[in-house]
This record gives C-alpha cells, sequence and structure tokens, in this order.
C-alpha cells in the first residue's frame, strides 16, 4: 500500500508551470511605401500586435521578442527588434518604448540616398 499511495500521490499532483520567452519573426513587404517613417510605423503596429497576441494567447510567456524585418527586392534586413516583459507591456504597451531600431535598414530597404560612384 505505500507504492501505491506514492504513485497515486505523483498521478495528483501537477507538474510545475514553466514560463518562457516567445520569439516572433514577422516580415513585411517595402511595397510602395511612400517613405521610411511610413515603414516604421507599420513595423511598430505589426510589433504591437505580435507581442499582444502572443502575451493574450499563452499565459505561461513572461517575455516576447519579435523582430521585424523589411523585404526590398527579395533582400530581408532587420527594422527593429521589440524585447519586453509581460507586466513591462501591461504597464505600458507602446512598441517604441521596447524597441531597438536598426539605422542600416533604411538605405538598405532602399530609402537612403544611394551612392552612385565606385
Amino acid at each position: 500500500m505505500g507504492l501505491a499511495g506514492a504513485v497515486v500521490s505523483e498521478a495528483i499532483t501537477p507538474a510545475p508551470a514553466q514560463a518562457y520567452l516567445a520569439e516572433v519573426g514577422v516580415t513585411i513587404d517595402n511595397g510602395n511605401s511612400d517613405s521610411y517613417s511610413t515603414l516604421l510605423r507599420r513595423a511598430e503596429q505589426v510589433a504591437r500586435a505580435a507581442a499582444q497576441r502572443t502575451f493574450d494567447n499563452d499565459i505561461l510567456v513572461t517575455k516576447v521578442s519579435a523582430t521585424i524585418t523589411g523585404n526590398y527586392r527579395g533582400l530581408e534586413v532587420p527594422i527593429l527588434t521589440l524585447n519586453v516583459g509581460r507586466y513591462d507591456w501591461r504597464a505600458q504597451p507602446d512598441p517604441k518604448l521596447w524597441s531597438t531600431y536598426y539605422s542600416m535598414s533604411k538605405r538598405l530597404l532602399g530609402f537612403g540616398a544611394v551612392d552612385t560612384e565606385f
């Protein structure tokens, strides 16, 4: 009976929940964006939606890392990476506060001045 009691005890006790980091990658097309600032706003909106959706869909996620890349003629370039914890996001759900922006993406996505001299 001692062995049976131990087996039942382990079967009833649930395994502890483990929190984790969710990594999300989204590519947006440069398309017909008039300006880099327009593309940047789209990237921020996508990052915000990705973070919110991830937190809403999985209660065990404690941190989200969302990398938004832009596509220009087949070249994918990172525009921003949003890294935020659940409690920080709940307090301030603003992607501008939690994002790292990549300055070279503007030129690589075709918005900067192109050097024609070699």
